[in-house]
């Protein structure tokens, strides 16, 4: 199930407020702390982990969970490899410096349906990618 960051955060603001001065307020702050660190850690083993045969053309995928940095696809949204870029693209530009996007490999081309029906490529990073459970590892086979 998806975490909604905005309702973690107000939560978090909330208990420190009502709990400003009292003994367990630093307590609360350590436990807090520590539950970020540990999803970190998980976010960080996911990011790495790739399909012990790398991604084919023709296979479908989709988002890892908390990977999500791009408006398409949505999470859970079926999209297929096209193609497999080795040595990866990087879009360089300065304006994107400073972006979550600036010189992040791109390794993957994926195709996928737009609101229209119309087939459309983009470009991924696809260590942020999975292999999709539902639809096996191949489309078509």
């Amino acid at each position: 199930m998806e975490r909604n960051r905005k309702k973690d955060t107000a939560f978090n603001q909330l208990l420190s407020n009502m709990l400003e001065g009292s003994v367990h307020a630093a307590e609360l702050a350590d436990e807090i702390a520590a539950e970020r660190g540990e999803q970190l850690v998980a976010l960080q083993h996911a990011f790495a982990s790739m399909p012990a045969a790398g991604f084919r053309p023709g296979q479908i995928v989709q988002w890892k969970n908390g990977m999500k940095n791009r408006s398409k696809p949505a999470y859970a949204e079926p999209v297929i490899v096209m193609d497999v870029l080795n040595p990866p693209v990087f879009d360089n530009r300065k304006e994107l410096a400073g972006s979550n996007l600036f010189r992040e490999p791109l390794t993957l081309v994926l195709g996928m349906h737009d609101t229209d029906g119309d087939f459309l490529l983009f470009h991924y990073d696809g260590r942020r990618f999975e292999v999709a459970q539902e639809s096996g590892a191949e489309h078509g086979q």
